[in-house]
């Protein structure tokens, strides 16, 4: 039995236990993984029963439906909008899942087409974006990590056909230790994230998170609309890259890092010719894998971290994949 097969064993089985409010937010989870035969396995057999739509959040049949979309299974898929348009009289609050926001507009069911734009502009770039890491010379993936302070390293990262870098990272200051070009910017979609003021000169961003299996506000989508008006090549690691990932380390919630650094390594089929600076793994001392180069984190937030990443499992997968 494989890592994923039990992983999703468990969850069918914890989701069918549960009840109506803690069931959405199962199944969401679930979705949010990447899990969609699980979601669609589970809703198959719900939707038939017109007591049960009003019971739970609606928001879960959006969920299904996405799902659907994602497995291509188109006719099941329009049943559910109709009986979701009877039931809640439209289906405009779709607009944040955008790979059903985009079924809509195609279908002409409903005016989603800022949205529809958004989600065709994100997977336009996918293999440009590809291209270029599979067949430049060298990449520098620079994490925020401290393992790199005082090596005098800046000059050579600068060196490297690509330099990425992740979130909030900084160069006033720390171009010594760690270089100040930036190709590649590579981030998520937290409230904490701040646009670097070099982004003018950043030639393309990757969005960590899996755009056909989030929900995304307003604030968000205004961020991914401001980058298709300005023609910016932005694309997004989807649930291939999260789910191949979690099978071949075990680990259920990577970092933005570890999951670009996979990223590459498929793409490229090795880390040959790539340089990863700044990552916890090349620390000696297990207490600063949390630590960043330009800021230090308090004991609440190191301590967040830790809840939400296996640091030192990804470092060793990490360890393993480089030396």
């Amino acid at each position: 039995m494989n890592f994923l097969f039990i992983i999703n064993k468990l969850i069918v089985e914890k989701i069918e236990k549960t009840e109506n409010k803690s069931f959405y937010f199962d199944v969401k989870w679930a979705w949010m993984y990447g899990n969609d035969q699980i979601v669609v396995d589970i809703m198959n057999f719900k939707y038939t029963n017109p007591n049960i739509w009003n019971k739970f959040n609606k928001n879960i049949w959006l969920i299904y439906l996405n799902s659907l979309i994602n497995l291509k299974e188109y006719e099941r898929c329009d049943e559910i909008i109709k009986i979701y348009i009877n039931k809640f009289g439209g289906i405009s609050d779709a607009f944040g899942y955008l790979n059903l926001a985009s079924y809509l507009y195609e279908k002409n069911i409903c005016n989603l087409k800022r949205e529809a734009k958004i989600f065709d502009f994100l997977n336009s770039n996918n293999r440009e974006i590809s291209e270029i890491i599979k067949k430049s010379r060298s990449i520098a993936i620079v994490g925020n990590g401290s393992s790199h302070i005082d090596k005098y390293l800046g000059k050579e990262i600068d060196e490297h056909d690509i330099v990425v870098r992740f979130n909030n990272f900084k160069i006033d200051g720390y171009e010594c230790d760690y270089g100040s070009k930036t190709d590649i910017w590579v981030r998520g979609l937290g409230e904490d994230i701040v646009e670097p003021k070099e982004i003018d000169k950043i030639s393309y961003v990757i969005f960590s998170n899996d755009f056909k299996h989030i929900d995304l506000d307003n604030t968000n989508l205004g961020v991914l609309e401001n980058y298709r008006i300005k023609n910016k090549v932005v694309t997004y690691l989807d649930s291939y890259f999260h789910r191949n990932l979690k099978v071949n380390s075990g680990i259920m919630f990577p970092t933005s890092g570890l999951l670009l650094v996979w990223y590459v390594y498929l793409i490229r089929g090795s880390l040959e010719k790539v340089s990863l600076y700044g990552f916890g793994f090349q620390s000696p001392e297990v207490s600063k894998y949390n630590e960043h180069y330009f800021e230090s984190r308090n004991l609440r937030e190191a301590f967040r971290i830790g809840q939400d990443h296996n640091m030192i499992e990804e470092a060793k997968f990490l360890s393993n994949i480089y030396y």
